[in-house]
């Protein structure tokens, strides 16, 4: 099961880097981790409670300015779930290298509605600004990781 999910912006400024990022890690990663899903939210089970897959990557915006209507500098927390720490391990140093090589990438978003403009995010800078930390899930008694990085991005 594959999930993309796409928010929109409630300001108009922020430009939607989660999406973008759902979308990069989809094609890059899945063909390495089969079975891995990519969301913005760990996805639901028909009764509404958490179903939590054995690989999952959610990248969520943590903060960040706009910088103008068209320029955007997003920093993302990154979290990386696997049955076990070394596969954690391996599945957030391979999310970590295709976000390191970001910059200088356009990316292309579906529309938001049936019938909607497709969206193009341009990245121009990225930085790490926190590596990867420890971040076990006492909920699923999976191993997590998480990562955050600063992006520059433009629609």
């Amino acid at each position: 099961m594959t999930i993309v999910a796409r928010t929109v912006s409630q300001t108009g400024l922020d430009v939607d880097v989660e999406a973008a990022l759902v979308q990069v890690f989809l094609a890059r990663l899945v063909p390495d981790f089969p079975g891995l899903v990519v969301a913005t939210a760990v996805p639901r089970a028909k009764d509404g409670s958490l179903a939590f897959p054995p690989l999952l990557i959610v990248p969520s915006r943590a903060g960040g300015i706009a910088l103008s209507p068209m320029h955007d500098q997003p920093m993302v927390s990154v979290q990386c779930w696997a049955p076990t720490p070394v596969a954690a391990w391996e599945l957030t140093g391979a999310a970590r290298m295709v976000a390191t090589c970001l910059s200088n990438e356009k990316v292309v978003l579906p529309p938001v509605r049936p019938g909607g403009a497709t969206e193009v995010v341009s990245v121009s800078y990225f930085r790490s600004v926190g590596g990867p930390v420890v971040f076990d899930d006492p909920r699923t008694r999976q191993a997590r990781y998480q990562f955050t990085d600063m992006y520059t991005v433009r629609r």
